[in-house]
């Protein structure tokens, strides 16, 4: 046997316990807990000895003692990049609200695409006992996650992404589907030289969206030229930077379709400040819809989603795993778009 299959197959380690913490310090636990909580009548050599204990044993604050390790809150987490994020912001809503009704509430953390952030996110809402999470997670192996859940299993719903090395219920617009029809529409204008803004690659819903891209080209006839992919990271900032790069290619493209309404800011930003006009010089398609998409100059043709249906849609899939605990099989949940045509592409509005 391999020494992962060994490591595997060990029963999860217990959570560390305040009366862990005391043993280690060498102190009561009533001295264990003031020194933790910021208590006074405890001297600041013995505080500093039982923080570093804590430190050592990774001991979480809120963690129960082993006879208790069932216990939950009726709180549930979640974690995700951007809370400022329009496609975020309705998400937390539809899970807010569906939670709500079923008697829980919700506590957001943020992680600003970075791993180390998501760590300490999901420590975390381990330790203030949260009863499920949902997660938007950054790209990369889960193996902080996978060991969270084995020393404190709990419901668990990705969103937006799927987990890499972890098998989790996960909701997701339908990003292949969605880039091929903005891809194909470009196509249906006659435009040939048709470029693609990415989101993030190492994340499912970046990804998929260049397979959607891809896809729609064969199927156009067009060849798939890679100087015409150019990765951004969904932010404005991106979307400039990666448009003012096509525009400086010896044969610019004639269509592009801008992986976020966050990154389509940058971009017509980006084309403004060259003077090409959209869609006359460029033709632009943005997967998210807006409010302000309609009153663009001029008005984006995008996809009609429901950011909300797929926060709801999480926290409904965590309400069926608090329900029913033992159900083993994962389930997958891909939410439909719909194209909504504007004048960016080249439609009359």
């Amino acid at each position: 046997m391999s020494r992962q299959d060994q490591d595997e197959d060990r029963e999860p380690p217990a959570l560390v316990t305040l009366v862990d913490v005391a043993r280690a310090a060498r102190v009561s636990v009533s001295t264990a807990s003031r020194a933790i909580n910021g208590r006074p009548y405890v001297s600041e050599p013995t505080r500093a000895q039982v923080l570093e204990a804590a430190r050592r044993l990774r001991f979480q604050p809120s963690s129960l003692a082993r006879g208790f390790r069932a216990q939950r809150t009726t709180t549930i987490g979640m974690v995700v990049p951007d809370i400022s994020s329009p496609f975020y912001a309705a998400a937390l809503r539809g899970a807010q609200h569906m939670l709500r009704e079923h008697g829980y509430t919700i506590l957001v953390c943020e992680t600003e695409e970075r791993a180390d952030r998501e760590h300490e996110a999901l420590a975390l809402l381990a330790g203030q006992r949260v009863a499920g999470m949902i997660l938007a997670p950054v790209g990369g192996d889960q193996a902080g996650l996978r060991d969270l859940m084995r020393r404190q299993p709990m419901a668990l719903v990705a969103i937006d992404n799927r987990l890499q090395g972890y098998e989790a219920d996960t909701v997701l617009l339908d990003n292949v589907g969605g880039a091929a029809t903005l891809t194909a529409h470009l196509a249906s204008h006659g435009r040939q030289r048709i470029a693609h803004l990415t989101g993030l690659l190492t994340e499912t819903s970046g990804a998929d969206r260049v397979l959607g891209y891809r896809q729609a080209l064969e199927g156009a006839g067009l060849r798939f030229r890679p100087e015409l992919v150019v990765e951004g990271d969904w932010t404005e900032q991106s979307g400039y930077r990666g448009m003012l790069r096509l525009l400086n290619l010896p044969r610019r493209p004639t269509a592009v379709v801008v992986a976020s309404s966050l990154m389509s800011v940058g971009a017509l930003l980006a084309l403004r400040e060259r003077s090409v006009s959209v869609p006359s010089g460029i033709a632009l398609t943005c997967f998210d819809d807006t409010p302000w998409a309609p009153v663009t100059e001029p008005a984006l043709t995008t996809l009609n989603r429901s950011d909300y249906a797929l926060g709801a849609a999480a926290a409904e899939l965590v309400l069926a795993q608090l329900a029913n605990p033992t159900r083993a099989a994962r389930r997958e949940r891909l939410l439909p778009l719909e194209l909504v045509r504007r004048r960016s592409c080249g439609c009359e509005g």
